[in-house]
């Protein structure tokens, strides 16, 4: 899994069977993960391999570990779309904004009053801005799967749809990927389902989302891989995020301490542990935490 971290890109490594780190590579070069895949003793004994849409590192890993089951992990797949599916948003977002004054016109007809016009102008272009940045703080409303919002989500999922047709559009085809990855099926199914689902869409639709389809048809053997052996490197994802949290809130770590970070500690929240008890070690006796505010007397 490459991972912006650490001050750069790094590739990161681990068993996500036994739950615990592996290793930490300083970069994303093909030579470094190649010498440490060659160094792998008894690569005999890896069974799967998950990991993220890097061809270079399927390339390595099918040399060295032609035994084991290589499969585009969920979280990447499901990742890229949003992704994609974040510029269809802001496509409406842009149209809404360059249709609101033509609209109110069709709607209503011109007044032939210039000063009654410039108002009803000033007030659609508001009414547009504020839907416009509504619709952009929606982010987590259309990344969930639909199944998981609340009734009071729900509907204001269908109220957005409702009048965007091209939401509506990428949002049914995002949906149906995530019901996809929760249920069981055979892999020449599942590969089945995306390339139809991905050849049904629109040209409009395809502007935004062709990135994701093209390379889901590209990659198609190893995401439907998913299928056979339903794994996921989730623990990988969540050390991750817990690094990159400490960088944030520390600064850069600098890779020295962060691979030792990585490698000593069992789980996500014993890294967060550990680096706490290095800093409380690093303080001066009696000196108090920088963030640390002074109590209050109670009157």
């Amino acid at each position: 899994r490459s991972s912006d971290l650490l001050g750069g890109l790094r590739t990161v490594f681990a068993d996500t069977k036994q739950h615990r780190p592996w290793e930490l590579l300083p970069d994303t070069k093909d030579e470094t993960i190649e010498d440490f895949l060659r160094n792998i003793k008894n690569p005999e004994n890896i069974k799967v391999i998950n990991m993220d849409f890097s061809e270079p590192f399927a390339r390595l890993a099918k040399k060295y570990c032609p035994h084991a089951f290589l499969t585009i992990d969920r979280y990447h797949v499901i990742n890229f779309l949003i992704k994609c599916f974040v510029q269809v948003r802001l496509e409406e977002g842009r149209r809404i904004m360059k249709q609101a004054v033509p609209d109110l016109w069709a709607r209503m007809g011109q007044p032939d009053d210039p000063a009654t016009r410039t108002a009803m102008e000033k007030e659609a272009q508001k009414q547009a801005k504020d839907l416009k940045l509504a619709l952009d703080r929606e982010h987590k409303l259309f990344s969930a799967p639909f199944s998981e919002l609340s009734p009071a989500d729900q509907i204001k999922v269908q109220l957005w749809i409702g009048g965007l047709p091209l939401l509506r559009e990428a949002y049914q085809y995002m949906q149906k990927v995530h019901r996809l990855y929760r249920h069981k099926t055979r892999p020449a199914v599942a590969a089945a389902l995306l390339e139809r689902w991905g050849k049904s869409l629109s040209p409009d639709v395809l502007r935004f989302l062709g990135r994701f389809v093209k390379r889901i048809h590209k990659r198609i053997v190893d995401v439907s891989a998913f299928w056979e052996r339903r794994t996921t490197n989730g623990y990988t994802e969540a050390i991750n995020k817990t690094l990159e949290n400490i960088g944030r809130t520390r600064g850069n770590l600098g890779f020295d301490m962060g691979r030792d970070l990585f490698i000593h500690s069992k789980s996500p929240t014993s890294i967060l542990q550990r680096e706490r008890a290095d800093r409380q070690e690093a303080r001066a006796p009696g000196e108090k935490h920088p963030g640390a505010h002074p109590r209050r007397r109670r009157r």
